[in-house]
């Protein structure tokens, strides 16, 4: 004789013993194990990177925009941290186009700095001496019967508007330095100019030492066609330039 035996369950519904047993034999679900942390995703956008003698660079302008910082800009040095894109068209510089970055103003660099182990885990940003140092690499990284060509080793190979360049650019060592441009107070009070797009980035830096003017690097080329890597440039509050980070070896 087949027997059934049945069980009443804390519900107070009737379980045939075969359908526990059945419900039993189920395989337990092994949990999805978390992605593996990776240092060089920013914002959900993974950078291409660069190592240069000693330093680990970003070698793309950054992208990223962290809550609260603003894309409206303000000629009265106001200390809300801003950015936004060239000419304010991220169809033409943003990653789906030029891949020029945003430009960030003085107060983005200093809460960009102040959280950096939130925002950038792993990465800094840069300050004055480590663009001296790479500077110097390049320097001593020159043959003996060369001049040290900052730029054409620095410089990406595309984007920079040719004024009687004297050098081929090479990006010997994958810096790939964008021609980003920046924005600067114009001559009326409130107004802003998208100025340099082609001839010009300036990367900011920051320095530990308070108070300090806000200050950066500048890669241009002169309207005379030599390339240069300016050591240092102070400028005022009122300006939004590229930032490149950088994370020691």
């Amino acid at each position: 004789m087949l027997t059934n035996i049945f069980s009443i369950d804390p519900s107070g519904h009737v379980i045939q013993l075969d359908d526990m047993l059945a419900r039993n034999d189920k395989p337990t679900p092994t949990p999805t194990p978390p992605e593996p942390f990776d240092p060089d995703v920013i914002g959900g956008r993974k950078y291409k990177t660069v190592q240069i003698g000693n330093q680990i660079w970003l070698a793309e302008n950054l992208d990223f925009r962290w809550d609260g910082l603003s894309d409206e800009l303000f000629a009265d040095g106001s200390t809300t941290p801003s950015a936004r894109y060239y000419d304010n068209d991220e169809a033409t510089y943003g990653a789906s186009g030029l891949n020029y970055g945003l430009l960030y103003d003085h107060a983005a660099v200093v809460y960009l700095h102040e959280h950096e182990k939130e925002l950038i885990p792993g990465w800094r940003v840069p300050t004055e001496n480590d663009f001296e140092e790479l500077n110097q690499f390049v320097y001593d990284d020159t043959p003996p019967n060369e001049l040290p060509a900052y730029g054409k080793n620095l410089f990406s190979t595309e984007g920079w508007i040719n004024q009687g360049m004297p050098m081929e650019l090479t990006d010997k060592y994958g810096f790939n330095a964008k021609p980003s441009g920046r924005i600067t107070g114009g001559e009326n009070p409130g107004e802003l100019v998208y100025r340099d797009v082609g001839s010009l980035c300036v990367y900011w830096s920051h320095e530990l030492s308070q108070p300090h003017p806000p200050s950066g690097i500048s890669f241009r080329i002169p309207a005379y066609g030599l390339l240069a890597v300016d050591n240092r440039e102070t400028f005022t509050n009122i300006q939004w330039n590229s930032i490149r980070l950088i994370k020691d070896v």
